[in-house]
């Protein structure tokens, strides 16, 4: 036992002084050190000059990191001991700028930041007029819409599929991602022929739905200008999940952390309501606004004020977030039943800044990453805004089209990172695909 204790410390030992802990200046007294880097902000594809010394003679022996992803051969273009040019890689992120000579993190001080600007690359994939398009089901009628009067609540499936509610022609439709999304069909309801019958694809109605829940098995739940909640499964076959008169003109529905058993509805009518269901019974309740009274207050369920609530979201903790259209901002309902002002001060502006300091002009549309990250459809600012979890808000993407600058209805995200938008314009409706790199 006594000689296997003694080599066991003889091991920690020799580790120790050899290669199992990162080196210290007396180990590596002449290790590299990044001074400086030109410029310091840049996008994928832009060549980034590092400045500093003791970097290794051959440009390719040194092991060159930005925020952590490290460089290519191919990426490292040409340098000398005291300066290296590189090409930086697309989707790096921002972060410090390293240099090493080996796998032990040699580079010493404090290296700069580099911060990455995204590329964005925008795809129209419907707008304007359509070209009657199929029914996604076969043997079914489709056809009937030759232009797209309002495009609103969109969705987006594991798989890259894209569905959105079409409110103008009381449809919806899918569009697949083969051949970039050109390729579309008509995925539930007949164009132009309003109703609430529960059937399969295209022989259901719709009444002017609008935005649009996709949960974990892949069926889209539906908020529209009826007194029910529908559910349409992957397959087309539509049904009504819930019914009741309080529920007259529904903007939007979510649910609780993926439980298809507590959701919860905002309405045209400046409320926002609790559906709970236990087996075959469900029970409800607003737990933000009142009926008919529109304002802008914060407090408890009902002696709070909204005014025309649309998109909702729910973070990992069970927080409701909505679009509060009118108001310019956007609340946050804990699940205690307290309203608050998450971001926005109600002026009808573009600023970014932390919480009340920012400013939304019509907000409508939300999507809220894994990361608790919430995008905003910024209607008549033209724009994708960005609230971090603290309720930092930024501007993610902004439309600039030179003749007319696209109003976003409703944004929803890939895995892969692509946004889809909803968006109506003085040159046509339609659907565009914003690919970030």
């Amino acid at each position: 036992m006594k000689k296997i204790i003694g080599f066991t410390v003889l091991l920690v030992i020799i580790c120790s002084a050899i290669t199992c802990r990162k080196k210290d200046k007396d180990d590596c007294p002449a290790c590299p050190a990044v001074e400086s880097i030109s410029p310091t902000s840049g996008k994928g594809g832009d060549t980034l000059i590092i400045t500093g010394k003791n970097f290794a003679s051959t440009p390719t022996a040194n092991i060159i990191k930005i925020n952590g992803a490290q460089l290519t051969s191919s990426q490292i273009l040409t340098g000398n001991s005291s300066s290296l040019k590189v090409t930086v890689p697309f989707d790096c992120g921002t972060g410090p700028v390293t240099v090493d000579l080996d796998d032990e993190l040699t580079n010493f001080g404090t290296p700069p930041t580099f911060t990455y600007l995204p590329t964005f690359l925008i795809d129209s994939l419907i707008g304007g007029s359509g070209s009657n398009p199929p029914a996604c089901i076969s043997g079914q009628s489709g056809g009937g819409l030759t232009n797209y009067i309002q495009p609103t609540g969109i969705v987006v499936d594991p798989s890259g599929n894209v569905f959105f509610a079409e409110e103008g022609a009381s449809c919806l439709f899918k569009l697949s991602p083969s051949g970039n999304y050109k390729s579309y069909c008509l995925f539930a309801g007949m164009p132009f022929q309003s109703g609430s019958d529960d059937k399969l694809g295209t022989q259901a109605s719709f009444t002017e739905p609008k935005y649009i829940y996709l949960d974990a098995t892949n069926n889209v739940f539906v908020a529209e200008n009826t007194s029910k909640i529908r559910v349409i499964s992957s397959s087309g076959n539509v049904s009504t999940w819930y019914s009741n008169a309080d529920l007259l003109n529904a903007n939007s529905i979510a649910f609780q952390a993926g439980n298809t058993n507590v959701a919860y509805v905002s309405l045209a009518n400046h409320t926002i309501y609790k559906i709970t269901r236990s087996g075959v019974t469900f029970t409800q309740k607003i737990i933000a606004g009142s009926k008919a009274l529109s304002g802008f207050k914060d407090g408890n369920d009902t002696t709070s004020r909204l005014n025309s609530p649309q998109d909702i979201v729910i973070d990992n903790a069970g927080n409701v977030f909505v679009a509060d259209q009118n108001n310019n901002v956007i609340r946050k309902i804990t699940p205690a039943g307290v309203v608050s002002t998450f971001a926005g001060n109600g002026t009808p502006l573009l600023m970014d800044g932390q919480g009340t300091q920012a400013s939304f002009n019509s907000p409508r549309g939300l999507f809220i990453d894994t990361d608790n990250t919430i995008y905003v459809a910024d209607f008549n600012n033209s724009s994708i805004r960005k609230i971090t979890p603290s309720g930092f808000v930024s501007t993610f993407y902004t439309f600039n089209d030179i003749m007319s600058s696209p109003n976003p209805w409703d944004v929803a995200r890939d895995k892969k990172g692509n946004f889809f938008v909803t968006f109506q314009s003085f040159n046509g409706n339609g659907i565009k695909k914003i690919s970030v790199k």
